[in-house]
């Protein structure tokens, strides 16, 4: 925490369904000397959140509400996607970012809480364009969960804060986390403050107000977190309560899409990290002024969930040294022959290559140029 400059950070790890551990480090307020406490302290999730949109959209799913597989238009009634594709945008490539939209930056956010829009009025006029083929490509966009979090309340006929607390937070006895922003008394006095480093001191930032709840509003504690990696871990059922079928979680869970078979790729909301030939899923949250990281690592029935008021999170070395420490590779790769290519052939992969992840139809655009690395045939590229 020291070397990253964060000034407070919590850990809850949960096995085989029970709470194993769980601490606060540092400070949720610097300038109060306000320390961080695992069952009191809220952090701001950011995109975790979309674990539980994904959750409320799969307990739809299985009461035959919603088809995962199924034309998303069909469901709307306020605006329509304009997909110039013949395949359709389905529930199902929004959960796994293939849907064909990509990311959109203006306008997520609102300077007051009076002026964050409901999202029956924010996404008709700022749902990101199809761009690619949908099932085509994975692209990663905070859109098609905040348009999935409204179906959840068109479908259900229940406002998605609403919705979430009663069929997710209450059955999960999951009291200390909330969607609202900022969130209510007295949870707003626990709500750790987000700081940037600056200059050698701590710097607070402002409180970031979000159009796009869904996919990133959500604030809880850590040992609130565990309460729901706990019912992933156990599919479904946290203690007497069950928030989904073990067939549905278990169908949550799965890789519904990868980019090639050898590499990590995306099930219903969880993405998959392979790390020591041990597959885990999770996602990671990041907002101005916090981190944070949520991993399963279902063979094993554990559950690492790590959260910090700072951008700079320290999740990714706790994460890396708890593989190392508790299942170490004892088996020494079998070793690759190096492909040999000519330079013809090396000359087809010569170029400039972008990332697909940046605004497409708004003047955040312009930071396309920006995001790119060139690959030519020298031995140093």
């Amino acid at each position: 925490m020291s070397k990253s400059h964060v000034p407070g950070a919590v850990i809850s790890v949960v096995k085989d369904g029970k709470l194993f551990f769980a601490k606060g480090y540092g400070y949720a307020n610097v300038e109060k000397k306000i320390p961080v406490v695992a069952d009191k302290t809220l952090f701001r999730l950011a995109s975790i959140s979309k674990l539980f949109t994904a959750t409320a959209a799969m307990q739809l799913y299985e009461r035959g509400k919603l088809d995962l597989n199924a034309d998303v238009n069909q469901y709307l009634t306020h605006f329509q996607l304009e997909n110039p594709y013949p395949e359709a945008v389905t529930p199902a490539r929004m959960m796994t970012h293939t849907d064909g939209t990509t990311q959109r930056l203006i306008g997520i956010a609102a300077p007051t809480a009076a002026q964050m829009k409901p999202l029956v009025d924010y996404l008709p006029d700022h749902m990101p364009p199809i761009v690619w083929r949908p099932g085509k490509l994975y692209s990663y966009s905070n859109h098609s969960i905040v348009l999935l979090g409204y179906l959840v309340e068109k479908i259900s006929g229940i406002p998605f804060i609403e919705y979430i607390d009663k069929y997710i937070f209450q059955p999960l006895s999951m009291r200390r986390s909330t969607f609202l922003q900022p969130p209510p008394p007295p949870l707003a006095n626990d709500l750790a403050v987000g700081y940037q480093y600056q200059n050698g001191n701590f710097k607070p930032v402002p409180y970031l107000y979000l159009n796009i709840a869904p996919a990133a509003a959500m604030s809880a504690t850590a040992t609130d977190m565990a309460h729901f990696m706990i019912a992933h871990l156990q599919l479904g059922r946290y203690q007497n309560e069950r928030i989904l079928e073990a067939e549905t979680a278990r169908l949550m869970h799965e890789t519904h899409f990868t980019q090639h078979p050898k590499l990590p790729g995306t099930g219903y909301g969880f993405r998959e990290r392979l790390e020591n030939n041990i597959r885990a899923i999770g996602h990671l949250g990041n907002l101005r002024g916090y981190s944070s990281s949520l991993t399963l690592i279902p063979e094993q029935n554990i559950g690492i969930f790590v959260a910090t008021n700072s951008f700079t999170g320290v999740y990714g070395k706790i994460l890396n040294q708890f593989f190392d420490h508790y299942f170490p590779v004892t088996k020494k790769p079998a070793l690759v022959k190096p492909l040999t290519l000519t330079d013809a052939q090396l000359e087809r992969f010569a170029g400039t290559y972008r990332d697909l992840e940046y605004p497409h139809h708004t003047l955040a655009k312009i930071s396309a140029p920006f995001k790119h690395i060139n690959i030519n045939n020298s031995p140093f590229a």
